[in-house]
């Protein structure tokens, strides 16, 4: 599907700028650079990406405006190829496993119950619980990647859906923590710029761990 929406939208705008349509072809090159540049929409923008994005769809009209130039939409292809990871700071794998979240896990799984459950409440679609929860081997109270199962387990998704409105489902607010450990939470982990006046009972340069009971 993305590949076709970027092929689709590539040959749109060639055949406007064959057209000498200039605004039509802009924005359908556009829409093909931004499928790249931007792989989630509905996240936010970095005006950086925008303004690569703008600029790479304004020299694709540039060089397929004039069919006789041939060489200009290689030109134009070889440079995205190299400005999208340069400049936009698009990494195709980015670094998911990181020192602090090996720390984390590693605190984890030496130093709390085998039966402990965690809770990331400020992590909201982020892959990192995911990672903790294979590494650490605790279990986490509810995390965006594991809600790709409801697609094949009733129960499951229902459980699933209950618990992520419970806690993820809003932006964090401290003020809510009071309420996780009446839903069998004894952990929750934090990112340092949320930090409680309780102290940690674990923290790094990435993460801060709190016990349970929680006060914000």
């Amino acid at each position: 599907m993305t590949l076709f929406a970027q092929l689709l939208t590539a040959v749109a705008g060639v055949r406007a700028a064959l057209r000498r349509q200039a605004a039509e072809a802009v924005v359908w090159f556009a829409a093909a650079f931004l499928v790249t540049l931007q792989p989630v929409w509905t996240e936010a923008y970095e005006p950086r990406r925008l303004i690569l994005g703008a600029a790479l769809a304004a020299a694709a009209w540039l060089a397929h405006r004039e069919a006789a130039h041939r060489a200009a939409p290689l030109a134009v292809t070889l440079a995205a190829f190299f400005l999208v990871p340069g400049l936009g700071h698009v990494a195709n794998y980015p670094r998911l496993h990181t020192p602090e979240l090996q720390q984390l896990a590693a605190w984890a799984r030496t130093s709390t119950p085998k039966d402990s459950v965690f809770l990331f409440p400020d992590a909201g679609k982020a892959v990192e619980p995911g990672i903790f929860r294979a590494e650490a081997v605790r279990a986490v109270y509810v995390d965006w990647k594991g809600g790709g199962q409801v697609n094949y387990l009733e129960g499951f998704a229902e459980q699933w859906w209950f618990r992520w409105e419970q806690t993820l489902a809003s932006r964090f607010r401290p003020a809510a923590v009071g309420r996780y450990e009446g839903l069998g939470i004894q952990y929750i982990v934090l990112r340092r710029r949320n930090r409680l006046p309780q102290a940690p009972v674990f923290e790094n340069e990435a993460y801060l761990v709190y016990r349970a009971p929680f006060r914000r």
